[in-house]
């Protein structure tokens, strides 16, 4: 399993965590977001989507907590559609959230994609459920994404 965690060098917190458990990707998102923050969780999630292109794959990114500023909104979305992410065998992608308006600001990066099967969910059990559905969920257990 490879693990990438960032720390914000102004708060002793993490800003993200990237898991990769077979072909799911699985990432947590904390605390108050920035665009450098967003700059180099772009970067890692590109290195981490390298490493499972090959073959079918998802992702689970667990936003519970998770804050966007609206003074950076405008920023991250010029952030998110300069970035070209390769999803090219990438069947799902669910995104586990506090409310379904949580970051609405950029779901439509994700939801546009061709062919991508998408859902935002908020109970942990309704997200491992769904990705079951993508044969995604088998050592599921071994992540720390909660």
């Amino acid at each position: 399993m490879l693990l990438l965690t960032k720390y914000s060098p102004l708060m002793n917190s993490k800003k993200y965590q990237i898991d990769i458990v077979g072909q799911l990707i699985i990432v947590k998102l904390n605390g108050h977001w920035s665009l450098s923050a967003d700059k180099q969780y772009l970067a890692d999630l590109e290195t981490s989507i390298g490493r499972v292109n090959s073959k079918p794959w998802g992702i689970l990114v667990n936003m519970q907590g998770w804050q966007l500023k609206s003074s950076q909104v405008n920023m991250l979305q010029q952030n998110v559609a300069n970035k070209h992410l390769d999803r090219s065998n990438q069947l799902c992608e669910c995104w586990l959230v506090d409310n379904f308006m949580q970051a609405s600001e950029i779901e439509p990066f994700v939801a546009s994609v061709p062919g991508l099967r998408f859902r935002k969910i908020t109970s942990k059990s309704d997200a491992i459920d769904w990705l079951s559905l993508f044969s995604l969920t088998t050592d599921l257990h071994q992540a720390q994404f909660y």
